[in-house]
């Protein structure tokens, strides 16, 4: 798709997300007869029914929530709010009046919104207790799908309805594919080469393969075709799937984005130590060591190489904090300021962030990433005879003072007026604004 076709798109999406389309006129009548509206006692908690519906030449599935207003069960009761739209040739789908929290999904059938459907980039949205308002073979039959094989005992292809026509529908020939016993490939119809005749060549893999393609997986095809793994045997195949399943399940991302066929092998004899060597393998990054070279990648004791290594980043953390702690300082030295009783200086440390913290019992040491980021700053006041003992802390961000606060915030103990005079005078010398009156 190019980009004139990616915007008309988007163009049409946004139209679909704006558009009152009509609620069909027998959904209360299949909702009253087909769900389980007059006999579940949990009504109101919303239940869902699907249908497919036709907008502006394409197929559009549209999901309605539906609950009682009372425990009459009455016709006249049947809330309904339609909550989901997907329209044909999209991987994505526009949701609208749902919210979730730790006890489930909830749908607002009073909520009143300009816009009120929102994009979710999924390929699906699950709908529990969900009944579908039409016919498959009526649906069949009246857009001309014989031929699409949705029926056939060899569709494993663990797509749902609405998918499967509309695949169909752009690519009728997936139907040779479960006709093949290859249903599972349909999903991703779109990464083969359906135009040729001979399986590896629309599997783009070598011979080799193809009597395996029916116990494979599309996932399979894309390591096959990895160079970095050179899988050549079926064996080799299923040593380096059960390694990712190994990798994966714990997250270990920086071994995944290392790996190759030599890294499966020497994991495989590392099992238990794949954390460590994770953890290794990004400490390597951060200090800038050539993972290239195979003595790096592959440590003889990952142990050891781990704590040596977690040392050095440590260090050098520590290193471009003080860089970046210094920089700060030196560019807030004009800020310097004093009278007969009080004096103003910027802070030059981590540690002196952190002491400062520590003996006012306030939070200013969780502003050290934004100081050294340059996103505040932040200074010290002291009594002039005893420079080294924290008295208030203050926030300057650009030119305005944010906050200015001694012992506990100033809350048990009210900050001297002697202070608020001091900052004022301060303000005024360097034209910043004060938070003071």
């Amino acid at each position: 798709m190019n980009k004139q076709e990616k915007a008309m798109m988007e163009d049409l999406l946004n139209e679909l997300r704006k558009a009152n389309l009509h609620i069909p006129s027998k959904l209360w009548d299949f909702i009253w007869n087909e769900t389980d509206f007059r006999t579940n006692k949990t009504l109101k908690v919303a239940r869902y029914v699907e249908y497919i519906d036709e907008w502006k030449g394409k197929l559009v599935k549209r999901v309605f929530a539906f609950k009682s207003y009372s425990k009459k069960r009455a016709y006249d009761d049947i809330m309904i709010v339609e909550v989901f739209r997907k329209l044909e040739g999209q991987s994505g789908c526009l949701l609208a009046s749902i919210w979730h929290d730790m006890a489930g999904h909830h749908v607002e059938f009073n909520a009143n919104y300009q816009d009120k459907y929102f994009w979710r980039n999924k390929t699906e949205y699950t709908f529990w207790n969900c009944w579908c308002m039409y016919d498959q073979q009526e649906i069949i039959d009246r857009y001309d799908l014989k031929y699409c094989q949705w029926f056939n005992e060899n569709n494993r292809s663990y797509s749902n309805f609405f998918d499967y026509i509309c695949a169909y529908r752009a690519e009728p020939k997936i139907e040779l594919l479960v006709k093949a016993g290859l249903s599972q490939y349909v999903h991703c119809y779109k990464k083969l080469n359906l135009k040729e005749k001979s399986l590896d060549k629309i599997f783009r893999v070598n011979n080799y393969w193809v009597p395996f393609l029916k116990e494979l997986s599309y996932s399979d095809i894309m390591l096959i075709k990895n160079k970095k793994l050179g899988i050549r045997t079926y064996d080799e195949l299923v040593f380096v799937r059960e390694n990712i399943h190994l990798i994966s399940a714990a997250y270990h991302g920086n071994i995944f984005k290392h790996r190759c066929k030599k890294m499966y092998q020497y994991i495989a004899q590392h099992k238990e130590q794949l954390r460590e060597y994770n953890d290794y393998l990004g400490f390597c990054e951060t200090l800038g060591y050539d993972l290239t070279s195979h003595e790096m990648l592959y440590p003889k004791d990952i142990h050891k190489k781990h704590d040596q290594y977690m040392k050095h980043v440590e260090i050098k953390k520590d290193e471009e904090t003080r860089e970046k702690f210094q920089k700060v300082y030196l560019n807030n030295l004009k800020y310097v300021y004093s009278n007969s009783n009080l004096v103003i200086i910027p802070c030059e440390t981590l540690s002196q962030l952190e002491y400062e913290s520590e003996k006012l019992e306030h939070c200013v040491k969780t502003y050290a990433d934004r100081y050294m980021n340059g996103e505040t700053n932040l200074f010290f006041i002291r009594h002039i005879d005893d420079v080294t003992e924290p008295y208030a802390t203050l926030e300057l961000r650009g030119k305005k003072v944010i906050q200015c606060r001694g012992y506990k915030n100033n809350v048990n103990v009210p900050l001297d007026e002697s202070v608020k005079v001091f900052v004022n005078g301060w303000c005024k010398k360097n034209q910043l604004q004060t938070c003071f009156n």
